[in-house]
């Protein structure tokens, strides 16, 4: 009889316990800020021959990208024009606030030839509440063969912020 009782006290907690579940899952849940994660660019200075950048936003402060430029090359005392070379560029960025530090690498085709590179940069970007961006950085590094020369960019550049 006495296990009965004992039966019976567990059987009620239990099923107190199963009651009161629903009012604790009743909890105000986490809103999920939910924010563009994906970018295009177009670098406004070459305008016959503009910069394409894609930048998908990891979170708020981190973002990966490419961007394919024309280029221009310093070493030697040479400059070459920007409408007859390209560079593809790889990078991560970290924001804070409406600045941001990158790092980047660089895989060139100068004077016929393949060249990489490695460096960063350093900009703004500001957004509008309806997704468009605007943005202003320059970007640098050296190229690691045994050639001297590197690159540099000056960029602004205007986009769109999209799911």
């Amino acid at each position: 009889m006495r296990n009965f009782f004992i039966m019976k006290k567990v059987l009620f907690i239990i099923a107190a316990l199963c009651m009161c579940q629903p009012a604790f899952s009743q909890e105000a849940e986490k809103i999920k800020q939910v924010f563009p994660k994906n970018e295009i660019k177009i670098n406004v200075p070459f305008f016959l021959l503009p910069g394409i950048t894609y930048e998908r936003l990891l979170s708020k402060n981190i973002g990966l990208g490419l961007s394919a430029e024309p280029s221009l090359q310093w070493g030697k005392d040479v400059y070459v024009d920007a409408g007859f070379h390209f560079r593809i560029t790889p990078y991560s960025r970290y924001y804070y606030k409406a600045f941001f530090i990158e790092a980047n690498a660089a895989l060139s085709r100068l004077e016929s030839k393949n060249k990489f590179g490695v460096g960063g940069a350093l900009g703004c970007k500001f957004v509008s509440k309806k997704g468009f961006i605007g943005e202003l950085y320059i970007r640098g590094g050296s190229f690691v063969d045994n050639m001297q020369g590197g690159y540099l960019i000056f960029g602004v550049a205007i986009g769109k912020q999209f799911q």
